[in-house]
């Protein structure tokens, strides 16, 4: 349910908190202070809740991989969430990027450590266990959800707007280039080698080509393109079990290397 107000001559939202006129003090004269919150603490401890609002399912036609580019603006610290799925209409299954809320509803316990307000721009768990991380996905359904809250004082909300929200879901390519890496400096196992790109979220195009060791005639294999993972067979052995190696590798894909602020959601630059 949205809990906000939309200006038609602005197109500001704001949240119209949960004040009604039999539970509160309300006259013409104080008109500006009649978003107040007067429901019971939420999870922060903080009586009313972030205003909360949410985009349709939007039908990419087809399935897609697709990088996010998302501006927005507003009094409060904005998180947007993105839920994705390949085939599914309804979002059921949804995988999420930028998780605020246990199931991204407006009344349930925060995923994070955090609180929107309580920390700096940057530094919000996008990165963390909880899936929070901003970065290429693949997906034919997605639904935005923008969360904003701000704090008047440890206490007490402040009244939350949101200004502006742009968002454009992206397939530009980029190239990047990896020289003598050495398997064993990478992640996982030699049965299947985590490739740690700089620019790339998602690859398209891969090419692995492993260094010449004597008495070895060693091909790259690639384990699982999604998640990047390759390993490298010895052909002389006459086994399939990988082997550490040194490579070079040059692939093309989506950019995933993505950072929030408190204006957006865009490549790091």
């Amino acid at each position: 349910m949205p809990n906000y107000t939309l200006d038609t001559n602005t197109r500001t939202l704001t949240h119209n908190g949960d004040i009604l006129w039999n539970t509160g003090s309300l006259t013409w004269g104080t008109y500006t202070s009649w978003t107040t919150h007067t429901a019971s603490a939420d999870h922060t401890g903080v009586v009313g809740t972030p205003l909360y609002y949410q985009t349709d399912i939007i039908d990419l036609g087809s399935s897609q991989t697709v990088y996010p580019e998302i501006n927005y603006s507003g009094n409060g610290d904005v998180r947007v969430v993105i839920e994705y799925h390949t085939s599914n209409s309804d979002l059921s299954g949804a995988s999420f990027l930028g998780k605020y809320t246990t199931d991204n509803a407006n009344n349930t316990s925060v995923v994070t450590y955090d609180v929107l307000d309580y920390q700096e721009a940057g530094y919000t768990n996008e990165d963390s266990s909880t899936n929070s991380n901003y970065t290429a996905f693949t997906a034919r359904y997605v639904r935005f959800t923008a969360f904003v809250d701000k704090f008047d004082t440890a206490t007490t909300r402040d009244i939350q707007t949101l200004e502006n929200m742009n968002w454009a879901l992206k397939t530009d390519t980029v190239s990047e280039q990896l020289n003598d890496i050495a398997t064993s400096g990478l992640g996982g196992s030699d049965e299947a080698r985590v490739i740690a790109f700089d620019q790339i979220g998602s690859i398209i195009q891969i090419n692995i080509t492993p260094h010449s060791q004597t008495n070895k005639k060693l091909e790259a294999q690639i384990v699982n393109k999604t998640n990047k993972t390759f390993r490298v067979l010895d052909s002389n052995s006459f086994s399939v079990a990988g082997v550490p190696a040194t490579v070079d590798i040059s692939a093309t894909g989506i950019p995933g290397s993505l950072e929030a602020s408190t204006e957006g959601i865009g490549l790091i630059t």
